[in-house]
Formats: C-alpha cells, sequence, structure tokens
C-alpha cells in the first residue's frame, strides 16, 4: 500500500471513529402522561376585599397514576 492511500485511509478511519461522538441523541423519558386540558369554572362571587383568585389545575397522583382537578378558590 502507498503511503498516499494509507494516510487517506487512516484520515477516513478517524472520521469515522469520531463521527459518532460529535452527535448525541436526548432521550427523554416520561413517567406520566401529558394533563388533560383544563376545565372551565365559573369563578364565583368574591367573598370579601382584595381576595385573590386561584385557578383550578391538574394534579398528578403518582400512587394512582392519575391525575386529578384542583378546583379553584379564593385566597386572602
Amino acid at each position: 500500500m502507498k503511503k498516499g492511500h494509507f494516510a487517506v485511509l487512516m484520515i477516513l478511519f478517524a472520521a469515522v471513529l469520531t463521527s459518532g461522538c460529535t452527535t448525541r441523541k436526548t432521550v427523554i423519558i416520561k413517567d406520566r402522561p401529558d394533563p388533560p386540558p383544563l376545565k372551565i369554572e365559573i369563578r364565583p362571587r368574591c367573598p370579601y376585599r382584595r381576595a385573590v383568585w386561584v385557578p383550578g389545575h391538574w394534579k398528578w397522583k403518582r400512587k394512582c397514576r392519575v391525575y386529578v382537578w384542583i378546583p379553584g378558590y379564593w385566597r386572602r
């Protein structure tokens, strides 16, 4: 094998070896599904001045592996 061919072969070999190092794939493992869409709530009348409405939201119950709806409420 000639020196020129050997050099080209070594360059190609090095390129193949390093190409796997430059392309990384990120794998995301989800432990739960996406939550359902938000529910439409009718906000009750404000019970007192300066009360703030906290909207309802889905909460993940890990033990049961389900989402539970937490309704909105008024807070001081």
